[in-house]
């Protein structure tokens, strides 16, 4: 028989590898600043470039949803950008290593490398999520938890392999893990997006834009995405406010995504007493508590403590985001009403900061950055909670 080795382990085995393979091929995200300023970037002109690397994660992933749906396969898609993807971040330390190589080109490379990678973790979550369901009772937040540990232990790892060589390592240590994830991928089964034939009609997506209530989702998403970004994206710079050695950031970011797996326990848990939407505003409470915090972190240890708060927040919000955006969509439009609260919002969070965070920094340091942020959690949360008080009424009226 014709059985690949994948069959042979259990479908939770492999899926929990491939998530956490392909994390680990991710983890050179929380350094893309440290490779910036290592090629003489000020922070506006860092946050400058991260706001474009945000935009094209707005823009790119509804781009390569569409090319699956044309090819009537995910899989391929997805392949196709994790092999262009592998090529394009080997390319970048090359030449920074031959005489052809200078910072603008390198940046460039960046940004290209970046419409290819934004496409990868919106695929993998349909591709993944449509497998999952097809074996029945498996629980999505136990999968992606390996996800976040795998991340969390290359990251920590990187660390000392910049200190030994430089920022450009990451680059090529991700293109090694990128290799397993994507054997471990073409062994598995390919999803076909429905046609419409296949599937109910095609609902206007701009429906969604006239709810109220999905509407005010929206925001309170991009606005409470905006403290994981802040913590994930500047926290060199916080070092810096400190006065400490930059390239701890790794073991920031790797002990901060360790804790995310004990969040998406915890919010298992409460799901079983509390309703989705209480969860979520317990974590933008927490939020404004740990941004808050950062005006009086003072030292190394004090940055990982919050960072770990922050790595807490996030494992209790991403799957509320995942399970609330849908039920506030017809079932035509979850699938878009998930990537918009999402993908999207992420995205669109990182925008904003881009633009903003970099002045910032330069006009009046990375901590006021971060404490600024305390505020912006406070007005996603208090809008999340009067939607939902509106929603109350309106459905009390009816």
């Amino acid at each position: 028989m014709a059985e690949t080795r994948a069959a042979r382990f259990s479908p939770k085995i492999t899926f929990s590898a491939i998530e956490a393979l392909y994390w680990m091929s991710m983890s050179m995200a929380p350094f893309q600043v440290l490779f910036l300023q290592s090629r003489g970037l000020d922070s506006v002109a860092t946050g400058q470039v991260m706001a474009v690397i945000s935009l094209i994660g707005v823009v790119m992933p509804s781009l390569w949803g569409f090319a699956s749906d044309r090819l009537r396969s995910i899989k391929r898609v997805m392949i196709f950008c994790i092999l262009t993807t592998a090529l394009l971040r080997l390319l970048i330390p090359v030449m920074s290593w031959s005489p052809l190589g200078n910072s603008t080109l390198e940046v460039g490379l960046l940004l290209v490398m970046t419409l290819f990678q934004v496409g990868m973790t919106p695929l993998l979550d349909a591709w993944l999520v449509s497998l999952i369901q097809r074996h029945g009772n498996l629980d999505y937040s136990s999968i992606r938890m390996w996800g976040s540990l795998g991340y969390s232990a290359v990251v920590a790892l990187m660390t000392p392999l910049i200190g030994w060589f430089s920022v450009d390592v990451v680059f090529v240590v991700c293109v090694v893990l990128a290799m397993p994830f994507l054997m471990l991928c073409t062994r598995q089964e390919d999803v076909k997006p429905l046609t419409p034939q296949e599937d109910q009609p095609k609902a206007n997506p701009m429906l969604l834009l006239k709810s109220f209530p999905f509407v005010s989702f929206l925001i309170f998403s991009t606005l409470i995405y905006m403290p994981t970004t802040v913590v994930t994206t500047y926290a060199a710079y916080m070092f810096e406010a400190i006065g400490e050695n930059t390239n701890l950031v790794g073991l920031l970011i790797g002990l901060r995504t360790v804790m995310e797996a004990p969040g998406m326990l915890l919010h298992s848990r409460m799901r079983k007493k509390y309703r989705v939407s209480a969860i979520m505003l317990l974590a933008a409470a927490l939020y404004v508590v740990e941004m808050a915090l950062y005006q009086f972190a003072g030292s190394v240890a004090h940055l990982i403590l919050l960072g770990m708060v922050d790595g807490l927040c996030y494992g209790l919000l991403l799957p509320g985001i995942v399970c609330y955006a849908p039920t506030l969509a017809p079932e035509s439009l979850r699938s878009t009403a998930q990537a918009l609260c999402n993908v999207v919002c992420n995205s669109l969070a990182g925008v904003l900061l881009g633009l903003v965070g970099g002045w910032m920094i330069a006009a009046f340091g990375a901590r006021t950055l971060y404490v600024s942020v305390s505020a912006v959690a406070l007005l996603g949360g208090l809008l999340f909670f009067i939607s939902l008080f509106v929603q109350k009424r309106r459905t009390g009226l009816e």
